[in-house]
């Protein structure tokens, strides 16, 4: 089978081939030079058509046709919507499925991840599975092939339909992430012209990042944290810290004058009147105001003189009790 656009490289199989100015395959009336490989065999490029049997006879001498003919079937064009998973580790070695249309059950059904073939496996006529292959192997692959120079691509090279495209796209990277362009052939020899994207990413996640369930990299959000490694989820802060910051490796302590009783603190709470939360990493107040004082929220110590000359810090004149300065809070994110 082949698709509607033609272009696909046809073996006729026979006997008594040899090399005339008229050697032609004849496809419906569409005539193509064909060349001989020996006299058992010739090769000719197909011609468009419209889906359908199409018969196909070789001609010697002009219109002097062979005795007999063969069928060969066009189909229409397979074409890719998406792919599913799209993205997965640079690993590699999982299943691929490819969502589209036109997809039959032959023998030669296979994927293309950017020039590197892949066997694949029909499940149904809008869905086939392929094998993704490791991105170091899908490297090495696109390392060895030739960047073509000339536009006259044939179809087994064309991944976009525009030659300028194509050429650019042979220039292969080996940098992580990387988007690869998968097509669909039902032949072996040419592919669609229609892709589906698929990202290989590092196995080693930046820190500050997890694995979600649907295979996605995230930031760990404010009030948690992701250390350095394959993180598949993210961790909540401990009572005692916060994170007001997404993307981080770690908690902050409470500061002085605050508390921070929860897990997954965004931020932290001032320490309730009528206490003192006088070290870093308060989970709850538990120093109360000393006798014949009183103490309003954010209190740092119940030692009025210690801050005397810090401007870090306020004197209440009242009580002589020590708070926070405003400009103590204002935590630049």
């Amino acid at each position: 089978a082949m698709g509607t656009l033609g272009g696909t490289t046809l073996t006729v199989r026979g006997t008594g081939f040899r090399e005339t100015l008229g050697l032609a395959c004849d496809l419906d009336g569409t005539r193509s030079r064909a060349e001989v490989v020996s006299p058992t065999s010739i090769v000719c490029m197909a011609p468009p058509h419209k889906a359908g049997l199409v018969p196909l006879r070789v001609s010697l001498h002009g219109n002097d046709h062979v005795s007999n003919s063969l069928n060969v079937l066009y189909v229409d064009e397979p074409r890719v919507i998406e792919v599913f998973p799209d993205r997965g580790l640079s690993t590699g070695g999982y299943a691929l499925f490819v969502e589209g249309t036109n997809f039959w059950n032959t023998s030669s059904i296979g994927c293309d991840l950017d020039g590197y073939k892949v066997k694949g496996l029909f499940v149904n006529p809008k869905i086939i599975v392929c094998k993704a292959p490791s991105f170091e192997v899908l490297t090495a692959s696109r390392a060895r092939k030739h960047v073509p120079t000339s536009d006259n691509f044939g179809r087994r090279e064309l991944r976009t339909g525009d030659a300028t495209e194509d050429r650019e796209l042979f220039e292969f990277g080996s940098k992580l992430p990387y988007v690869a362009r998968v097509r669909i052939t039902i032949n072996g020899l040419d592919y669609g012209t229609t892709s589906g994207l698929f990202e290989y990413y590092d196995d080693d996640l930046p820190w500050g990042h997890y694995i979600s369930v649907d295979d996605h990299v995230q930031p760990c959000p404010p009030g948690t944290y992701c250390p350095e490694g394959r993180n598949t989820n993210f961790t909540l802060c401990d009572p005692g810290t916060f994170q007001p910051r997404q993307a981080q490796r770690s908690c902050v302590d409470c500061p002085i004058g605050a508390r921070c009783p929860d897990h997954g603190m965004r931020w932290f709470q001032k320490c309730p009147a009528g206490f003192a939360c006088a070290t870093w990493g308060t989970k709850e107040a538990t120093t109360l105001c000393p006798a014949g004082h009183y103490c309003r929220e954010g209190v740092v110590t119940i030692n009025p003189r210690i801050y005397d000359n810090d401007t870090r810090w306020h004197r209440d004149n009242e009580t002589g009790v020590v708070i926070a300065s405003p400009q103590m809070s204002a935590w630049i994110l």
